[in-house]
């Protein structure tokens, strides 16, 4: 049976709708308290809303969402694919980075840095898994399945630019686009959200780490 799903124009009012509440509201409550405003942004503004209009709409969220487990063996195989990933995503920000203060000088932001072990696992929930979490249901979830009909190829360099472009910071496009491209990939050949999940928690945890 074919699984009904949300349209283009459907998710491009989404995108502009949630982009807009995370300009504002996001912005607000990350700049009163940074780590219950990402919180605040992940679940509130980005997760929930998504997951309520697919639910009013009517559509079925295991089928829009490939809610579809995955195999240890396929685990593995994104790790390694992310350990790898990793360092050519910060090589390519790094390049535009330099590219665009050849024109303007500018700073990219950080995510916070934790500085003991308490505030490395609270980092790990806020910066790496909320946003595995929630930005993936979004983005490979109904971004990607509003978006496929077109092909996949028009699909993942058209969601991938978006998600870079969510990121609403013109020094942090570049990383998140090519991410975007290989948890695009292993989406469709795991055919399983989680399998992206994964791969973006294992991509914000490593730089956690890293930083």
């Amino acid at each position: 049976m074919r699984i009904r799903k949300p349209g283009i124009f459907e998710a491009n009012n989404i995108y502009l709708m949630l982009g807009l509440a995370l300009l504002y509201v996001g912005y607000l409550v990350q700049s009163r308290e940074i780590i219950t405003g990402l919180l605040i942004t992940e679940y509130i503004l980005i997760f929930l809303p998504n997951i309520v209009y697919l639910k009013f709409r009517g559509y079925s969220l295991k089928g829009v969402l490939r809610l579809n487990p995955i195999s240890f063996k396929q685990s593995i195989i994104i790790i390694f694919i992310m350990l790898f990933a990793y360092p050519i995503a910060v090589f390519l920000n790094a390049i535009f980075i330099a590219f665009f203060n050849s024109f303007s000088s500018a700073v990219p932001t950080s995510i916070p840095i934790p500085t003991n072990p308490f505030e490395f696992f609270i980092g790990m929930i806020v910066v790496a898994i909320s946003p595995g979490i929630c930005e993936e249901i979004m983005f490979r979830g109904t971004m990607v399945s509003a978006y496929e009909k077109l092909g996949y190829s028009k699909c993942i360099v058209i969601t991938s630019i978006l998600f870079g472009i969510f990121h609403f910071n013109v020094l942090n496009f570049i990383g998140p686009t090519f991410l975007g491209i290989i948890l695009s990939v292993i989406l469709f050949k795991t055919n399983s959200i989680f399998s992206s999940i994964l791969g973006h928690i294992l991509n914000n945890g490593i730089a956690l780490t890293i930083g």
